[in-house]
């Protein structure tokens, strides 16, 4: 027969003095729990286990019942004068031989009487002090359930003030393992064997910490520490659950999902699947395969995109890359590029515009189409949306990009204000005033403003149809209008308007004109396949000396010469109709006469 016997309780009464106190313990015969009636031998012997302090106290018949058993024991002395003593085990079945079960127990009679042993329903008169469950040397202690280690508590060897200065905790499966040297450890829960132990799910694997301070709370094959170099340079990592977990980096955390690596220091996963974090400080919150490998960089969900940049972001969406410090991209494909190609399979690699510079601030956001909209520098903001884009309310046609709605506070006009960096002036572009809804007749407007004070109006498309372009922002209303229902431009010519005025000399202006070249000619950017007629600038502004500058002339300048070149050629006429008024006149006299002379001579001829 085979028995083994383990101690796991000396609860002791009230007193320490000489009083009875209990024995419980388990019995083993023949690896399974016994059952029956067994004779107990107990024997306290000194702290080396070798002079027996008083006889032997020998139990006959105790009953043992699924491998329990509990003897009330008096040694009829005061076991709190000793120190640290020993008790021996012996026991016997049907008239055998005492057996020892294993070698002398140690426990320390003066310190720990009321805490060597502790009752399964529980004791009374306890000093939390004194009496505890543990040891009292520098011994792990576990707990165990099915004869499996379930919970596993272990000092450091480091001390304060001659105590351990933290301990480790391993709960959970018995394959669950702090690695040697490693403090302040636990490990909460959760783990299985390698190998195929799991009934339910693959890839077992246990939990493990291999740094100081790590802590895992449950799942399985989860990871805290990097389990290279020392075991504090990625110590207080941390993973609450899931699977297949690493926390590797200092200070780093992984809040469950699944093959989630957070190897930057003071970073974060919180969920999703296959998630790397290797940037200081930064975090993937949830989605699958995002990399957040910029410091301070964060990835929101989404697949497969990266913040590469230091304080970037990605919220969510596919394939998008933050490759510029302080940069964002978010929807489809957006990338904004880093400084140069990091190689590898991944949305901030293989792209086309790379600088040697990152293109730092710059926000993309891309719509669905499945195609890479890629910055071209920094400090941009750029969206994709084939849908179009839209402030105060949605597009009113998918066909327009672009749709600024007028604010419902305010007059019916939508304004957007252009403005220089230097100051508030600017140009503010206007539309609305249509007379009925639905009506096409919205006005445009493009004004000189500065915030402030009147608007000076440079362009306006009135709702009647009319067009006015002003040329002169400081004195009068100088420009180009068209009226409504017009084919024609109307050249400003109001007098009030005017300076310097001067008469002229028609025929001089038609003499110069006459002079002038006039030629047909192309354009070079037309092509010598569109014809245009008239002078050269250059020949105009020597003629006359009109107009702005000699490569330009104006329309009203030139129809100012033709008015003027027609008065003279009219003049001229005049004249020259007068000069031949007069030579009729005096030829029609001496025709007269010639008739006159003629009658008389055919009369003197007849008689």
């Amino acid at each position: 027969m085979k028995r083994i016997a383990l101690c796991i309780a000396l609860a002791l009464s009230a007193s320490v003095q000489a009083a009875p106190w209990t024995y419980r313990g388990t019995l083993n015969d023949g690896g399974l729990p016994a059952n029956g009636r067994y004779d107990i031998r107990l024997s306290l012997l000194d702290s080396a286990g070798a002079k027996s302090l008083v006889f032997p106290l020998t139990f006959n018949a105790v009953e043992v019942k699924n491998g329990a058993f509990a003897i009330d024991v008096d040694f009829g002395t005061d076991l709190g004068q000793f120190g640290t003593l020993k008790i021996k085990t012996e026991v016997a079945q049907g008239g055998s031989g005492f057996v020892a079960l294993g070698e002398p127990k140690s426990f320390d009679a003066k310190a720990a009487l009321g805490g060597v042993c502790w009752d399964t329903q529980g004791n009374a008169g306890t000093n939390p002090a004194t009496d505890f469950l543990g040891t009292t040397d520098n011994q792990p202690i576990e707990l165990r359930a099915a004869n499996a280690r379930v919970l596993r508590a272990e000092s450091s060897t480091e001390q304060f003030s001659n105590m351990p200065i933290t301990a480790n905790l391993i709960a959970g499966s018995n394959a669950n393992i702090v690695t040697a040297g490693v403090r302040g450890a636990t490990i909460a829960g959760g783990g299985v064997p390698s190998g195929d132990s799991d009934p339910t799910f693959n890839g077992e694997a246990p939990n493990r910490i291999t740094d100081h301070y790590g802590f895992v709370g449950g799942g399985i094959g989860n990871v805290a520490g990097n389990d290279a170099g020392s075991t504090a340079d990625a110590a207080f990592a941390s993973v609450v659950g899931g699977r297949f977990n690493d926390a590797a980096g200092s200070d780093s955390a992984a809040l469950g999902g699944s093959s989630n690596l957070v190897s930057g220091s003071h970073s974060l996963a919180a969920g999703g699947e296959g998630n790397t974090v290797s940037g200081s400080y930064a975090g993937a919150v949830a989605g699958i395969l995002n990399h957040a490998s910029g410091q301070s960089s964060s990835v929101v969900g989404g697949n497969n995109n990266r913040a590469a940049g230091a304080d970037s972001i990605v919220l969510g969406g596919f394939s998008n890359c933050a490759g510029g410090d302080r940069s964002f991209a978010a929807g489809t494909r957006a990338r904004v590029l880093p400084a140069t190609d990091p190689g590898g399979n991944n949305p901030c690699a293989n792209q086309t515009g790379y600088t040697g510079t990152a293109h730092h601030g710059t926000f993309m956001w891309a719509d669905s189409v499945d195609a890479s909209f890629v910055s071209s520098g920094p400090d941009q903001f750029l969206i994709r949306s084939r849908g179009g884009v839209a402030i105060n309310a949605t597009p009113i046609s998918g066909s327009v990009e672009l749709s600024v709605t007028a604010d419902s506070d305010d007059s019916d006009f939508a304004n957007m204000f252009l403005r220089q960096r230097t100051n508030n002036a600017g140009i503010l572009v206007s539309a609305g005033g249509a007379t009925a809804t639905n009506d096409n007749n919205a006005g445009f407007f493009l004004d000189h403003f500065n915030g402030a004070g009147g608007q000076a109006r440079r362009l306006a498309l009135n709702s009647d149809g009319s067009v006015l372009i002003r040329s002169n922002v400081t004195a009068g209303n100088t420009g180009v209008s068209m009226a409504a229902g017009s084919g024609a431009w109307s050249a400003l010519s109001d007098r009030s308007v005017k300076m310097a005025i001067t008469a002229i000399d028609p025929a001089s202006v038609l003499d110069r004109l006459v002079a002038m070249p006039v030629s047909e000619w192309s354009y070079i950017a037309q092509g010598e396949g569109v014809r245009h007629l008239g002078p050269m600038a250059q020949d105009f502004a020597a003629a006359f000396g009109l107009g702005e500058n000699d490569t330009t002339i104006s329309t009203i300048d030139a129809d100012g010469v033709a008015l003027a070149a027609i008065q003279g050629l009219n003049a001229k006429l005049e004249a020259e109709l007068r000069q031949a008024g007069d030579r009729n006149a005096q030829l029609q006299i001496q025709l007269e006469q010639l008739a006159t002379r003629l009658a008389a001579l055919e009369a003197a001829k007849g008689q």
